[in-house]
């Protein structure tokens, strides 16, 4: 029981942290547009 929720607690953390990098990643693009010719190296 404990276990299953601090795994809840973890997956909870990791979507917010992912959701707040891709935030971040969108608002730099909007900002910067020269940054298109890096995010196509990385994909």
């Amino acid at each position: 029981m404990f276990l299953l929720l601090m795994l809840s607690l973890f997956v909870m953390k990791f979507v917010t942290l992912t959701v707040d990098v891709q935030r971040l990643n969108v608002y730099e693009f909007l900002y910067n547009p020269n940054k298109i010719e890096i995010l196509f190296l990385f994909v």
